[in-house]
């Protein structure tokens, strides 16, 4: 996710998530996995070989979540995109989100955790706003246009 003197990145896989200036310097980590997280396992050699490829990786992929993506909203923070991978027959890596964790751009403070995301949700874009895909064919297509309300979030916070 970049920002005007900073990019943060994650691996996709383990936190903390890191934060490098626009000269390639590391400025430190921020980030703390939310409750639902669960790391990555490793696997042994072979481990998908001569089996049902399909169930094999889904068992796996249910002993792990993911960071789905990062997402800059406004000048004022940054949005973490947890999720989890699906293996289906047509797919053998979805990426499902299910949930967003809200920090402070300019602290790193966590400000929100866990923000659930409707079933089939898919975060497109961040910017002024975060965009949401919340439906789509063969039904209609809605995409949501959110904004962190600080007041909420300060509030979230606190509790």
């Amino acid at each position: 996710a970049p920002f005007d003197d900073r990019i943060v990145v994650s691996d996709g896989l383990l936190y903390p998530l890191a934060i490098f200036d626009t000269e390639g310097n590391s400025l430190g980590h921020i980030g703390t996995p939310p409750p639902s997280y669960q790391q990555i396992t490793s696997v042994g050699l072979g481990a998908f070989a001569g089996r049902q490829t399909t169930e094999v990786l889904q068992q796996w992929y249910d002993q792990f979540t993911t960071i789905g993506g990062l997402f800059r909203v406004g000048d004022d923070y940054l949005v973490v995109v947890n999720s989890r991978l699906t293996a289906t027959p047509t797919e053998l890596m979805r990426v499902d989100a299910y949930s967003l964790d809200i920090y402070s751009a300019s602290s790193g403070r966590k400000l929100a955790e866990e923000v659930a995301l409707p079933p089939g949700a898919r975060v497109l874009a961040g910017g002024q706003h975060l965009y949401v895909l919340t439906s789509q064919a063969p039904e209609s297509w809605t995409i949501l246009r959110l904004s962190p309300k600080p007041a909420t979030l300060a509030a979230r916070s606190d509790a």
